[in-house]
C-alpha cells in the first residue's frame, strides 16, 4: 500500500477525473478538497493549479483563484490556459490594463492563440477602442475564417465604427457558420433598424427570440422596431415582457418610457424615465429624455438641469464648442462679456436667439456665435452684440470674452418659469427693402389676395416622418379661392407641387429667386412678406415666430413632438404670434387639416 507521499500516478489521475467531475455538476467544495490533496502531494502540477483556480474562480474567490493562475504560470510559461484564465479573473477584478497585458503576453508566446485575439478583442472593444478591437477579431478570422464568435464580435467593434454594412456582413457570416446563433440575429436586427429595414429587422428579432425565447435583451430591440414602425402598443408589449424576463435593464425601462410618451401616457412615462435612473444613475439616454418629459410637463426647475445632459449623448457630443472660458451659471452678467453659441439645428437656434436680447438687458456685452448663414440677419436683428459665424478655428474674438454658453443653457437662468416668458412683436428683423418687394410681387399675383406661405415637411432624421404631412392632404386648404399660396418648402418640392396641380388644379407659387437652405437672410424676409405661414415643425415656423408673423403651426399628437410645444393649448409661449393645431390623438391628419381649413376661411374673409 502506498504512503500519502507516493500517490501512484493512476490514483493521482482518477482523483483529477473525480475532481472534474464534481466540477462540471457544480459540486465545487468538493472538486475543491480534491485539487487541494493532489497539490499537497505535488505542488508543481501546472494543470490542478490550473484547475482548483477556475474552481475558486466559479466561487467567487478571485484573489485566491488569481495565486492559482500565477503559480501555474511560474511552474508553466507558455501554459495557454492559465494564461486566458488569468486574464479572465484579471478582467472581473476590474484589472483591464493587467488583463490586456496577459493576453498580449500570450499572443508573443503563441501569436496563433485564438481565443487570446479574442477575449484581447472584447477587453479593447469595451474600452471604447473599437478599431483595436477589430484587428484581434481579424487575427482570429485569419487563422480560423469559420470561427462565429469572432465574425460577430468584429460585427460588434465595425457596428460601433459606424460601418454597419461590414458589420452586418459579419454578423450573416457568423449565422452562415452558427445557425442557432441567437445573438447574431439580435445583432443583425439591430443593424438592419439603423438602416431603416424594418421588416427585415423585426425578423432577425423574431428568429433570435425562436432560439431563445427568454431574450430579454432582442425583445427590448423588438420593441424600439415595433416604435419605429409605429406600433406603439407591440413596443409596450415587448417592454413589459423583457421586464418580466430582466428586471434590472435600465435600457428597457427608458425605452418603455419613450413609448409610453409616443402614446402620450406623460405621467407613467416619468415614473420608468426615473426607475431606468435607479438602476443606472449615470445613464444619459434616461437623463436627456427625462428632461424632454419635464419640460413638457412645464417642471422647469427640474428639466433644465437634466436638460445638459444632452451633451453626453450620442447625437450631440460632438456639438459641443470647445472654447476655455468658463461656463455661465446664471450669476448678474454685468460688465462681463459673453461668448454664446449656437447649437442643433437652424430652428433651435433661431428659437433660443429669443433669449438674447435679455442676455444684453442684464448689462452683459455678447458675441454671439452661430450658423454662418444667420450672421447676415442676426447682425441685423441683434445691433448690440458681435455676430461671428461658427469657425474651426473660431474667430479670434472669441477669445475676448469672460464666460461662454451654449444659448440652449440659457433657458435655465432666464426662463425658470412660465411667468418668465415675455410677450413680444418678434425679435427678427429681415431685410425691409426685400420684404416690400417680395410683398408686392406676391400680392400682384393673385389681386390682391390673402397671401399664405406652406411648409409641409420637416427635415429631421429621425422624427420627420412624424411632422411632416403629404401636400396632396393639404386640399381643403389649396382649394380656397381667395388665396395665394407661396411655397416656403426648403428642399426641392418640384415634384409635389406638379402633384398638386395635375389633382387638384392649384398653382402654389414658387419663388426661384429665393434660396431657402442658402440665404436665409432672404428667407426670412420671403416669409416675412406673407399674410400668414401654415406650416409642420420645421425651422420655418420658428422664422416666422421669430419675425411676429402670424403662423400656424401643425403638430404630431405625441411620436415627433418637440418639448418647447409643450402638450396642450393653442397658445405658444416662444413666440406670441404662433397658433398651434395638433394631430388628433387617433392619428391621421384628416380632421386636423379640415379644422386649419375652417380657421382659414375665416382669416381669408371668404
Amino acid at each position: 500500500m502506498s504512503t500519502p507521499d507516493e500517490i501512484p500516478a493512476a490514483e493521482t489521475d482518477t482523483l483529477v477525473r473525480a475532481a472534474r467531475l464534481h466540477q462540471q455538476t457544480g459540486r465545487l467544495s468538493q472538486a475543491e478538497a480534491i485539487y487541494r490533496q493532489v497539490l499537497q502531494r505535488h505542488p508543481e502540477n501546472a494543470e490542478t493549479q490550473n484547475d482548483l483556480g477556475k474552481v475558486l474562480r466559479a466561487q467567487g474567490r478571485l484573489n485566491d483563484a488569481l495565486r492559482c493562475f500565477e503559480k501555474a504560470l511560474e511552474i508553466k510559461p507558455d501554459y495557454s490556459g492559465a494564461h486566458i484564465n488569468l486574464g479572465n479573473a484579471l478582467h472581473q477584478l476590474g484589472r483591464i490594463d493587467e488583463a490586456i497585458s496577459c493576453y498580449r503576453k500570450l499572443l508573443t508566446l503563441k501569436p496563433d492563440n485564438i481565443l487570446a485575439h479574442i477575449n484581447l478583442g472584447n477587453l479593447l472593444h469595451w474600452q471604447g477602442i473599437p478599431d483595436q478591437a477589430a484587428a484581434c477579431y481579424r487575427s482570429a478570422i485569419a487563422i480560423k475564417p469559420d470561427h462565429f464568435e469572432a465574425h460577430h464580435n468584429l460585427g460588434t467593434a465595425l457596428q460601433a465604427q459606424g460601418d454597419l454594412r461590414q458589420a452586418l456582413y459579419h454578423y450573416q457570416t457568423a449565422i452562415a457558420f452558427k445557425p442557432d446563433y441567437a445573438e447574431a440575429y439580435n445583432h443583425c436586427g439591430m443593424v438592419l433598424r439603423l438602416l431603416g429595414r424594418l421588416d427585415e429587422a423585426k425578423s432577425c428579432h423574431e428568429r433570435a427570440l425562436a432560439l431563445k425565447p427568454d431574450y430579454a435583451e432582442s425583445l427590448c430591440n423588438l420593441g424600439i422596431v415595433f416604435k419605429e414602425m409605429d406600433r406603439i402598443e407591440e413596443a409596450i408589449s415587448c417592454y413589459q415582457r423583457s421586464i418580466s424576463l430582466n428586471p434590472r435593464l435600465a435600457e428597457t425601462y427608458n425605452n418603455l418610457a419613450n413609448a409610453l410618451l409616443a402614446s402620450g401616457k406623460l405621467d407613467e412615462a416619468t415614473q420608468y424615465y426615473q426607475t431606468a435612473l435607479t438602476l443606472r444613475p449615470d445613464y444619459v439616454d434616461a437623463h436627456w429624455n427625462l428632461s424632454t418629459i419635464l419640460l413638457i410637463k412645464q417642471d422647469f426647475s427640474r428639466g433644465w438641469p437634466e436638460h445638459e445632459w444632452r451633451w453626453k449623448t450620442k447625437d450631440n457630443k460632438y456639438l459641443r464648442r470647445c472654447f476655455e472660458q468658463q461656463w455661465w451659471d446664471g450669476r448678474d452678467p454685468a460688465g462681463k462679456t459673453l461668448l454664446l453659441w449656437g447649437e442643433q439645428g437652424i430652428g433651435d437656434e433661431v428659437l433660443y436667439a429669443g433669449l438674447v436680447h435679455d442676455v444684453i438687458a442684464g448689462g452683459a456685452r455678447v458675441i454671439l456665435e452661430c450658423a454662418p448663414r444667420l450672421v447676415p440677419l442676426f447682425t441685423r436683428s441683434f445691433p448690440e452684440a458681435t455676430i461671428i459665424a461658427r469657425s474651426n478655428p473660431p474667430d479670434p474674438i472669441a477669445h475676448s470674452a469672460d464666460l461662454q454658453s451654449p444659448t440652449g443653457n440659457l433657458g435655465r437662468w432666464l426662463r425658470a418659469g412660465v411667468d418668465s416668458f415675455h410677450r413680444h412683436d418678434g425679435y427678427l428683423i429681415a431685410d425691409a427693402d426685400l420684404t416690400a418687394r417680395l410683398r408686392d410681387r406676391y400680392q400682384a399675383l393673385g389681386g390682391g389676395k390673402r397671401v399664405v406661405g406652406i411648409s409641409w415637411r420637416s427635415g429631421n432624421a429621425k422624427v420627420g416622418r412624424f411632422r411632416s404631412i403629404a401636400l396632396s392632404e393639404w386640399a381643403p386648404m389649396l382649394t380656397m379661392e381667395n388665396v395665394t399660396f407661396v411655397n416656403l418648402q426648403y428642399g426641392d418640392s418640384s415634384e409635389q407641387l406638379s402633384q398638386v396641380r395635375q389633382q387638384l388644379g392649384v398653382d402654389v407659387f414658387q419663388d426661384t429667386k429665393i434660396d431657402s437652405l442658402q440665404n436665409l437672410d432672404a428667407f426670412a424676409a420671403q416669409v416675412a412678406a406673407m399674410d400668414l405661414v401654415i406650416s409642420v415643425d420645421n425651422s420655418t415656423v420658428h422664422f416666422a415666430g421669430a419675425l411676429g408673423k402670424p403662423v400656424w403651426n401643425l403638430l404630431p399628437k405625441a411620436q415627433g413632438l418637440a418639448w418647447y410645444w409643450f402638450s396642450e393649448g393653442e397658445t405658444s409661449l416662444w413666440y406670441p404670434s404662433m397658433r398651434l393645431f395638433r394631430q388628433d390623438l387617433g392619428g391621421g391628419w384628416n380632421t386636423t387639416m379640415q379644422r386649419i381649413a375652417r380657421a382659414l376661411h375665416e382669416f381669408s374673409g371668404m
